[in-house]
């Protein structure tokens, strides 16, 4: 803790009998006595006692007389007693900076100016850094807001629209299958041509537009009309960037057929489409075998290059990024087939490359969950294409699975110590249902970011250092204004402390200032009056101390011999100040013998009282003992029959819960055995019902096999019509060959029946015989249910007898355990109060020896006492 600082001298606001002896010092002489004073102070404040007391003594002896001497001579006593500490070799310290030191010593115009500095800077400096902010805020958002302009058109106008597009050609398709469904159906050359070159004339000049395949479906989703393409790139290498400033080269495709007979009618996207008969459009993710169905799986597989990714096991397989459309073909509520158009974004490095040169995008990612699929962000040799590379983890968890629709982050691009950052901004791709199925991703290099925002803050830095340079010389003028009273002030101020009290301070102005120097001069004026009375009352003072130091001496002298213990001396003093004190001396001198006469006389019954009680203390506390030892041994006794009644309880609670274990175990078995005799009821109406059904399948067995006859009939007459047939055509000549080749037809067809006909008549003798036996299996397990019933009905009687019993035993177990529970709760009352007991016991034991004791004390004490009052005088010696 610092110590407190010593006032400057105190005449001003001392009492008149506290101002010590002054005299006239010119200017000259107080100066240095004032700057040596000062110095004491700095000294003691910085922690050098000794330093700063050389310094006071100096001043006394320059100034015994005066009122710095008399001041150094205060701050001298107010200082610790010196230490004698042996003598030691010094070691030079570097003094260090007090800022609380420094501030004392500072000028009130240096103060008043970094006052006035300080409260200009603090909110100007606090404006600029919140308009900075503001600036940096509105600077980073307008580049966002660029970011997500750029993204939002891509998608809409590239992402969003391929979608769109491939629904309209899948529409045209479909309204000119409706006008004719055999196109459906019949290879036609002018379908091929339709779907692999007129509907892909723009694709020439749009190759980021290309449909990867358009498919005519019918209605099983069987493939009948087909253009499928894919890239010529080598998809065993990961794809090259462009060289800055090249131009984009041509998307060379080559044709895919798929194989004859090819089904797609398990697709998710083509069965719904045929069940709804409504269009299916959007953006969905297709697995490696549903890419291969396609005839696009060598472009859609891309190998992963981490194995970090959220949904590994779904990439490593493989799986593509799709925007298609699906197109019912319905006439007159009827589903003829369907049109499946789609682009594939896999390697579609067209669709980022020029996206990036139209939107001024400098990087520009597609992905499938959270893979690339399609890129122009450089992998980490900078000149390959990152496909297979994964999006951050935070980024894809954000999106992917929290359900967040966009993401500004910040990135190193390629990732790694040479990379540049780049703010990027992620969006979510959905499919047709709402549900994430990739990310699109653009990003712009922070450098020009920071660039702009270095510009703005510049500037904006700039303004707030001029208005505080102009607010910085404005304060200095204003406390050069404030300061000149102050100085003033002080000038005189430091005139009073010299003892110049018949100088005077005006000042011209009419505020606080003049006010204080107003009062400063009247203040002088007192104190000059004050001075010259307080001469006179120190003179009357010095006579009047002589004469009480007298008066004082007699007084000493005559009460000299109470200090030996005598107290028939007295005081004879009958004039003057110390009258009174004598008076009073002898009043309590009487008082005191009176009391010492009491307390001999006190002391001798207290030990006549105290060597009687003893011994019967003494006895009061063996009988103590002995109660204790009794009480001690019963309250073993009790425990002892508090214990075992404990355990009887134990035990007989264990044996109502073993109880009411065996009666629940008994119920449930009951309710166990009751469910058992449903389920054989509903076992024996199933198996009735189910023979009824058996026996009605045998007669619409017999009902079919007279179906056949009919047809193997008509077969016959069929086959003989033929030949007539053949026959009227042989008479007939040539006009009768047509006629013939029908005949000949019918004939074929009239066989195949016949031989078809005994196959489903052979099918039909094998039912109606495993028809039969069934029927007899029925018949058998039904008697073996009846009898599983009755079986059952008798366990139930005997569980419900069981349970009954274990009710009794649980009621008899739990009334035992609450009778011996009351007995164990008695016993412990009985215990707890026989402790109770002994400890009263033993507190008294403890209390009786503890009497003795205090009763031996007392004695020895009392015996102490009577010496020590034996010592006193009361009476005068006899003469």
């Amino acid at each position: 803790m610092e110590p407190s600082r010593l006032p400057t001298p105190e005449w001003l606001t001392a009492r008149p009998d506290e101002v010590p002896g002054t005299r006239e010092q010119p200017e000259a002489e107080a100066e240095p006595l004032l700057e040596r004073y000062l110095q004491g102070q700095d000294a003691r404040d910085a922690g050098d006692v000794e330093g700063a007391r050389r310094i006071w003594q100096e001043v006394v002896a320059q100034d015994p007389q005066g009122s710095y001497g008399a001041a150094a001579q205060v701050a001298l006593g107010e200082l610790p007693a010196p230490l004698l500490i042996e003598a030691t070799p010094s070691v030079a310290t570097k003094t260090q900076l007090n800022p609380v030191l420094w501030w004392r010593r500072t000028p009130f115009r240096t103060k008043l100016a970094a006052i006035l500095l300080v409260w200009t800077a603090v909110p100007v400096v606090v404006l600029t850094q919140a308009q900075v902010r503001s600036v940096r805020q509105t600077v980073t958002q307008g580049f966002q807001d660029t970011l997500t302009q750029g993204t939002t058109a891509l998608r809409e106008e590239y992402i969003d629209w391929l979608s769109q597009e491939s629904l309209a050609q899948a529409q045209t398709v479909a309204q000119l299958l409706q006008t004719n469904p055999r196109l459906i159906q019949e290879p036609n050359p002018l379908m091929q041509t339709l779907l692999r070159q007129g509907l892909a004339a723009n694709e020439r000049e749009y190759p980021e537009l290309t449909k990867n395949f358009r498919l005519v479906l019918d209605r099983q989703g069987q493939v009948q009309q087909q253009a499928v393409v894919m890239s010529q790139e080598d998809f065993r290498v990961y794809p090259s960037l462009p060289a800055p400033g090249q131009a984009i080269p041509p998307y060379r495709t080559r044709s895919v057929v798929l194989p004859g007979g090819t089904n797609l009618g398990q697709l998710p996207w083509v069965q719904q489409a045929l069940k709804t008969q409504k269009p299916v459009v959007g953006l969905t993710l297709v697995s490696l075998p549903q890419a291969q169905k396609l005839g696009i799986a060598p472009q859609a597989k891309i190998p992963l290059r981490n194995r970090n990714s959220l949904y590994a096991q779904e990439l490593n397989q493989g799986v593509g990024l799709v925007a298609l459309a699906v197109q019912p073909v319905v006439q007159k509520g009827q589903v003829l087939g369907a049109v499946l158009v789609g682009s594939l974004f896999n390697r579609n490095h067209w669709l980022v490359d020029l996206g990036s040169e139209l939107y001024e995008l400098p990087l520009i990612a597609v992905y499938a969950r959270d893979m690339q699929v399609a890129t122009n962000f450089p992998d980490q040799d900078g000149n390959t294409r990152a496909i297979g590379s994964l999006a951050p983890p935070a980024v894809a968890k954000a999106l992917l699975q929290q359900g967040q629709d966009s993401l500004f982050t910040t990135r190193k691009i390629p990732d790694t110590a040479n990379g540049q950052d780049y703010l990027m901004l992620f969006q979510t791709l959905r499919d047709s249902n709402g549900q994430p199925v990739g990310l699109l991703a653009v990003g712009q290099p922070t450098q020009e970011l920071e660039q702009l925002l270095w510009e703005r803050t510049r500037n904006t830095y700039g303004l707030g250092l001029g208005i505080l340079l102009l607010a910085w010389g404005l304060g200095l003028l204003v406390a050069n204004l404030l300061a000149q009273p102050v100085r003033r002030l002080t000038v005189y101020a430091r005139a009073l402390g010299q003892n110049r009290y018949q100088e005077r301070l005006t000042l011209t102005s009419q505020d606080e200032f003049a006010l204080l120097a107003q009062e400063m001069s009247q203040m002088a004026s007192q104190v000059e009056t004050h001075v010259q009375t307080l001469h006179e009352q120190q003179q009357q003072a010095e006579a009047a101390r002589a004469e009480l130091e007298a008066d004082v001496i007699q007084l000493l002298m005559d009460i000299e011999g109470a200090q030996q213990g005598d107290l028939t001396v007295r005081a004879h003093a009958d004039t003057g100040q110390i009258a009174s004190i004598a008076d009073a001396f002898n009043v309590t001198l009487a008082s005191l013998r009176t009391l010492v006469g009491n307390v001999r006389a006190t002391t001798d019954r207290v030990g006549t009282l105290a060597g009687h009680s003893e011994a019967a203390v003494v006895d009061l506390a063996q009988a103590a003992q002995s109660q204790e030892l009794e009480l001690t041994q019963a309250l073993e006794l009790a425990a002892e029959n508090t214990q075992a009644i404990q355990t009887i309880a134990q035990r007989a609670a264990e044996a109502t819960t073993t109880a009411q274990s065996s009666l629940q175990a008994a119920q449930e078995g009951q309710e166990a055995m009751d469910a058992t005799a449903s389920l054989y009821n509903q076992i024996r109406e199933a198996v009735g019902k189910t023979s009824k059904k058996v026996k009605h399948l045998v007669g619409s067995s017999q009902e079919i096999s007279q179906v056949l006859a009919i047809i193997q009939e008509i077969s016959v007459q069929t086959n003989l019509l033929s030949f007539n047939a053949s026959l009227e055509s042989d008479r007939a000549g040539e006009h009768g060959q047509g006629f013939r080749l029908i005949a000949d037809e019918i004939g074929q067809l009239a066989n195949l029946v016949r031989k078809e006909t005994a196959r489903i008549e052979a099918l039909v003798r094998n039912i109606q015989q495993d028809t039969a036996d069934v029927s007899n299996a029925m018949e058998s397990s039904t008697s073996a249910v009846v009898e599983g019933s009755l079986l059952v009905q008798k366990t139930q009687q005997v569980l419900q007898q069981l349970a009954e019993l274990s009710g009794q035993m649980a009621e008899y177990q739990a009334a035992i355990a609450g009778q011996t529970q009351s007995h164990s709760r008695v016993s412990s009352q009985v215990q707890t109060a026989m402790e109770n007991v002994a400890a009263i016991a033993a507190t008294t034991s403890g209390a009786a020896q503890e009497v003795g004791s205090a009763l031996q004390e007392l004695d020895q004490e009392v015996r102490q006492l009577q010496q020590f009052v034996l010592q006193f005088r009361l009476q005068p010696d006899a003469r």
